[in-house]
C-alpha cells in the first residue's frame, strides 16, 4: 500500500475541501459563473496540506483551522488569477483562465474579490496575528511580483542576488505564512514559529526553483501551462542566470539577442543553450541545498507521521503530485 504525503491529514483536507466550496456561493446572478470557475480550478492543495502537517509537528491538526486552510489557498489562486493577467496566459491545467474567458478587467477584479474574502475570513479568524500575518505576507507577495515585472523590462540587470529576492517575496512568503500560523493555531513557542517560518521559507525557495526547473524541461500537463512560458515572457528563471553565468561574452550577446526578438522567440535554441551550460543541473544544486535547510529545521522536531510526510514533500520529485 502507497501512503500518500496527505493520508496523516485526509481528515482535515476533506473538511477543507467543504469549506471552500462553501465560500464560493454566489449571492448574485453575475458571479455564478466567475465563482463557479473558481471552485472547480482544483490544484493540488500543496499549502493546505502543509499547513495542517505543519500543526502536526507541535500537536494535533486543529479542524477549528479550516478556515485558515481556505484562506491559504485562495490567496494563492488570486495570486494565479493576476499572474495570468500579467503574463498574458490563456491556459492554466488545461482550462481557459479568466483572462481568456472573460478579459483583462474581470480577471483583474476577480482576483482583487478572492484577495477581499482572504482578509474577511482573516478578521473573522479567532487566533490573534492571524491578520498581522496575512497582511504582510500580501505585500511581500505584491513586492515580489513587481520586482520580477520591472526587472524582467531589463533582463540583463538580473543576477543570482536578485532572483532570490524575487522568489522569496513571490512564493516562498506564502509557504512561511502557512507553516507560521500553523504554528500559531498549535500554540507554539515564538522560537517554534520563527523555526516554522525558516522552514516555510526554505522550502518555498526549493520549490519554485523546481517550478523554474520545470519551465524548461517539463510537459505542459504536467505543470499546468505551457512549457517555456517564463522565457517568453522574458523571466530570466535561476537556470538560465546559472547558464548565462558559465557563457561567453560572445554566447551571452547572442542569448539576448534572441531574447529581443521582434518574431517569436526561439525557445528551441534557449532550451539547448541552457542545457550546453548545465543550467538545469546547476540550479537542480541549488534546489536541493534550500531543501536540505528544510529538512534540518524539520529535524529539530520530534518524529511523527506528520514530520515523514513534510519530508516527502520537501524531498519530492519535480513532479509535485500530492
Amino acid at each position: 500500500m502507497v501512503v500518500k504525503i496527505s493520508d496523516p491529514v485526509k481528515v482535515e483536507l476533506e473538511l477543507f475541501e467543504k469549506e471552500y466550496e462553501s465560500q464560493f456561493q454566489p449571492n448574485s446572478d453575475f458571479l455564478i459563473p466567475l465563482l463557479e470557475y473558481v471552485n472547480q480550478e482544483k490544484g493540488k492543495h500543496i499549502r493546505p496540506t502543509l499547513f495542517f502537517l505543519v500543526q502536526g509537528l507541535i500537536g494535533k491538526p486543529n479542524l477549528k483551522s479550516i478556515r485558515i486552510a481556505v484562506l491559504l489557498e485562495m490567496l494563492h489562486v488570486a495570486t494565479l488569477i493576476h499572474d495570468d493577467v500579467v503574463d498574458d496566459s490563456f491556459f492554466r491545467r488545461g482550462r481557459k483562465t479568466p483572462n481568456a474567458l472573460w478579459g483583462n478587467k474581470v480577471a483583474v477584479l476577480l482576483g482583487d474579490y478572492l484577495l477581499a474574502k482572504v482578509l474577511s475570513l482573516g478578521v473573522e479568524a479567532p487566533w490573534k496575528d492571524v491578520l498581522k500575518i496575512i497582511s504582510r505576507v500580501v505585500m511581500d507577495m505584491g513586492r515580489g511580483e513587481l520586482r520580477q515585472v520591472v526587472i524582467g523590462t531589463t533582463a540583463k540587470q538580473i543576477d543570482e542576488k536578485e532572483y532570490y529576492r524575487i522568489i522569496k517575496d513571490k512564493t516562498a512568503a506564502l509557504f512561511q505564512a502557512t507553516c507560521e500560523l500553523a504554528g500559531l493555531i498549535a500554540n507554539g513557542t515564538q522560537k517554534e514559529r520563527a523555526r516554522l517560518n525558516r522552514l516555510g521559507e526554505y522550502f518555498g525557495m526549493s520549490f519554485q526553483i523546481r517550478d523554474d526547473i520545470l519551465d524548461l524541461t517539463g510537459k505542459s500537463e504536467l505543470m499546468g501551462k505551457p512549457a517555456g512560458q517564463d522565457i517568453c515572457n522574458g523571466k530570466i528563471t535561476l537556470p538560465i542566470i546559472l547558464a548565462l553565468k558559465h557563457a561567453s561574452e560572445i554566447e551571452k550577446q547572442r542569448f539576448f539577442k534572441k531574447l529581443a526578438s521582434e518574431k517569436e522567440i526561439d525557445t528551441e535554441w534557449i532550451f539547448d543553450f541552457v542545457g550546453r551550460k548545465k543550467g538545469i543541473q546547476r540550479a537542480q544544486a541549488q534546489s536541493a541545498l534550500f531543501a536540505d535547510k528544510a529538512i534540518a529545521i524539520l529535524s529539530t522536531f520530534g518524529s511523527s507521521i506528520y514530520r515523514e510526510s513534510i519530508e516527502k514533500l520537501v524531498k519530492h520529485d519535480l513532479v509535485r503530485v500530492i
